[in-house]
């Protein structure tokens, strides 16, 4: 069995003008969704490895994520990939993960998070929303078995599923 993690990076600031996209923060909206994505998600998932954009979004939301994790040397590796905005990029890299991992999350940005769950698990056909967590499961034992639509949809979830989401 393996099981993939896709996290997208919460909500975004748009208001410094000028600055580049890799730069760009979280507002407030993302720092009050990520930590308690977070909580919530640390609770029934516990990756063995984490894969993270370079982003700054993307880093201060798995930031937020790491943080809850119970083991607290869990391998974090910011993956250039992540950022490439190619699906068929993403998929490479998935399936090079190293073996010994049964479990990786990856912290990212649409439209390659909602396009790799979806060629995962075709019937997903969702587009993921702002710090939303997919969790995908496979009947494989090898990341490179991993392929289109062999992937069961276990875990769907994000902010506006919640009551805190509507509060500040």
């Amino acid at each position: 069995m393996k099981q993939l993690i896709l996290i997208r990076h919460a909500k975004s600031d748009w208001s410094h003008n000028g600055i580049r996209d890799i730069d760009r923060p979280l507002n407030q909206r993302g720092n009050h969704d990520a930590p308690r994505m977070a909580e919530h998600f640390s609770k029934f998932f516990q990756p063995e490895i984490w894969y993270v954009s370079p982003a700054l979004r993307a880093q201060q939301t798995a930031a937020y994520f790491l943080n809850k994790q119970q083991q607290h040397h869990i391998p974090s590796i910011t993956e250039q990939a992540l950022y490439s905005f190619d699906l068929n990029t993403v998929i490479q890299l998935i399936t090079q993960f190293d073996n010994k991992y049964v479990s990786a999350a990856l912290v990212y940005h649409n439209p390659t998070i909602s396009e790799t769950a979806h060629y995962f698990c075709n019937h997903f056909t969702e587009q993921v929303p702002t710090c939303a967590v997919v969790v995908l499961s496979f009947s494989v034992d090898q990341w490179q078995h991993l392929s289109a639509d062999t992937a069961e949809l276990s875990t769907y979830d994000y902010p506006k599923r919640h009551d805190w989401a509507f509060k500040s």
